[in-house]
């Protein structure tokens, strides 16, 4: 059940109450849609997500033609909303679900069966771990909806139960999928072992640099690893802060960020985790009563800003997650999670103007675990 702290009253025009939208169901020919010029409707439209854009084309024969035209498809595909992934229970065991920020299932994955886990990059590279024990993974393109590769887990990762983390992601020059894998072979001597497999034929997992510092997802469920632009990022709860540590596919090297300078790492009540946001790094800053946002806006010089602050209220939750930051009202699409036992998401679009959130209607029931983003360039409607 929705926490009481979390609610509010609808906001006006919010959810499917779209103005586009109501006009295109009142609107059935040309004659009654060309008050507009051709630029100012396609602008618009360019602006919908992927099912709603479907859904005007049954206006008239002229927007039909208009958002079949291969310029407007590239417009909207650079403006376009992300897809969210998520795990969802089936009688055939669990399945990889794709939905759109409005909550609508675009398509259910070809991964099945009991998978235990998977990690994403934002373009679309999906990693199952399967059984208890993590002894096999699954290299999945959602992209082309297909199974890439399967291999067997590193040799450093037989013990089930042993702390290691996993990332996935496409070098940036190449585009060669990748799969890294960290493992903290001592909690006395705090040294890490990393490995990773380059997918193809006779692929092989090989050894690689070691992280510089303390790695929080191989211990903490919730510091998983993030990978878009093709570096994975992790995240570092340093005796000093924050840090950030990339992990380069390309040139399979790290480089440290210092976190944002505001947020402390061993603050009593505060859980700090990391996301991606629209292409930036997001830190995420949980303490009892708000959630802190800062997002790093020049890697190079090392700056941050607070983007969103989040008024908890009386009711405490686990883990909450930024899914995308929404245009061009600015209001942030977040999954938040009540415990740490059955990780059922539920899916809020938070108003700055209003301080408010809102329930997203049409999240589909039976999610389990965290959901994660990947680029809208993977659907294949258009």
């Amino acid at each position: 059940m929705a926490s009481p702290a979390l609610q509010v009253p609808p906001m006006p025009g919010h959810g499917c109450h779209d103005p586009c939208l109501a006009a295109a169901a009142t609107e059935d020919d040309d004659k009654n849609v060309s008050f507009l010029p051709d630029d100012v409707i396609s602008e618009i439209l360019s602006w919908l997500p992927a099912k709603s854009l479907c859904r005007t084309g049954c206006v008239s024969k002229k927007w039909r033609a208009l958002i079949s035209n291969p310029a407007f498809v590239a417009a909207h595909s650079s403006r376009a909303e992300p897809l969210l992934v998520a795990m969802t229970r089936a009688s055939t065991g669990v399945l990889l679900q794709l939905m759109d920020t409005e909550g609508n299932v675009v398509r259910v994955g070809e991964a099945r069966g009991w998978f235990r886990s998977f990690c994403l990059s934002y373009d679309g590279l999906a990693c199952l771990t399967f059984s208890h024990k993590c002894s096999h993974n699954q290299l999945i393109d959602l992209a082309a909806a297909e199974k890439l590769m399967t291999c067997n887990t590193p040799a450093e990762f037989a013990d089930g139960w042993i702390d290691r983390c996993t990332g996935v992601g496409r070098s940036a020059k190449t585009g060669a999928p990748k799969i890294l894998g960290v493992v903290l072979e001592s909690t006395i001597t705090g040294l890490y072992h990393c490995v990773v497999l380059t997918a193809g034929e006779g692929a092989q997992w090989r050894p690689t640099q070691p992280p510089p510092y303390a790695i929080s997802a191989v211990y903490d469920g919730y510091s998983e690893a993030v990978t878009f632009n093709g570096c994975v990022h992790f995240l570092s709860l340093d005796e000093d802060g924050v840090l950030v540590l990339c992990f380069d596919l390309e040139t399979e090297q790290w480089k440290v960020i210092q976190g944002p300078p505001e947020v402390s790492s061993h603050a009593a009540g505060e859980k700090i985790s990391m996301a991606e946001l629209n292409g930036s790094v997001c830190v995420v800053q949980k303490t009892p009563n708000v959630v802190c946002m800062w997002l790093l806006t020049d890697p190079s010089g090392v700056t941050w800003i607070k983007a969103y602050a989040i008024q908890m209220g009386y009711t405490p939750i686990h883990f909450l997650m930024p899914l995308r930051m929404m245009h061009p009202s600015g209001r942030l699409l977040f999954c938040h999670y009540y415990d740490d036992s059955t990780m059922v998401p539920e899916l809020q679009i938070y108003d700055p103007r209003s301080g408010g959130c809102t329930h997203v209607m049409n999240a589909p029931t039976k999610l389990i675990g965290k959901i994660r983003v990947c680029s809208s360039h993977i659907d294949p409607r258009f």
